[in-house]
This record gives C-alpha cells, structure tokens and sequence, in this order.
C-alpha cells in the first residue's frame, strides 16, 4: 500500500476513489447471525453480510474516515502545487536557454560603441586636418 502512494506520488497520479456500497437490504432480510471470532462461520445467504460495532468503535472509523477525506484532499493540493513548480521550473529553463536575439547580443554592443569611437575620432580628425589648412 505504501509502495502503490509512493509511486502514484512520483507519478502524480490521482489516488483511487473509495468503493461504493453493493447492496442496500431492508430490515429483517437477513434473519441469520453469526459472531466472527476466527472461527469458520457458517455460510450467509448472497448479499447478506454485515458487522456490528460498538458506538465507540464506529466513531473511531468515522474519524479515521474523516481523516482519509482530508489526506486525499491534501494530496491533491500538494500534486497540484507540484505540478505548477514544476511546469514553473519548465519555463524559466526554456527561458534561460533560448536563443538570444542579434541585437541584444553583449559583442554586437561591444562593436557598435568601437565603431562609434572609431568613426568619431577619424570625423575629428579629418574635421581639424580641414580646418588646419
């Protein structure tokens, strides 16, 4: 049982709904009794079977039953909360490795501010050789 929550954890698998009850008898269609104590009990007729708990026993399961509905609603929130990191983890990697574009690029600036330098310092030049004749 561990195991099967382990691996639907890892595989963020819904967990199984709770069965649903078979049959509904009306009162006094099982006439027979029998006490389960480990012993063979005999035979029941179809559909005819049931247990008798104690108030205190059935308020235990109730509990417990309770505290299954909030485990599996818990379940569902933390596979939801790591299905949405996960797909957020997804898009700031698809982020980080996408193709930077040309124009961003850190060696193009590097070249645009040389050239500028470059065509600034010859049209300054060539500005003072005008006027130095």
């Amino acid at each position: 049982m561990i195991a099967a929550l382990l691996i639907s954890a890892a595989l963020a698998v819904e967990l199984p709904d709770r069965p649903k009850q078979s049959v509904n008898l009306e009162p006094g269609a099982c006439p027979e009794t029998a006490i389960i104590d480990g012993r063979p009990s005999p035979p029941l007729p179809s559909g005819c079977t049931a247990i008798v708990l104690p108030l205190a026993v059935w308020a235990d399961l109730e509990a417990l039953a309770s505290d299954s509905r909030m485990v599996r609603e818990l379940w569902r929130l933390q596979a939801a909360e790591h299905s949405f990191a996960l797909q957020m983890v997804e898009a700031r990697l698809e982020a980080a490795t996408a193709p930077i574009p040309w124009h961003q690029r850190p060696g193009l600036r590097g070249f645009l501010i040389a050239a500028g330098t470059v065509a600034a310092v010859v049209a300054y030049e060539a500005s003072s050789r005008e006027l130095a004749r």
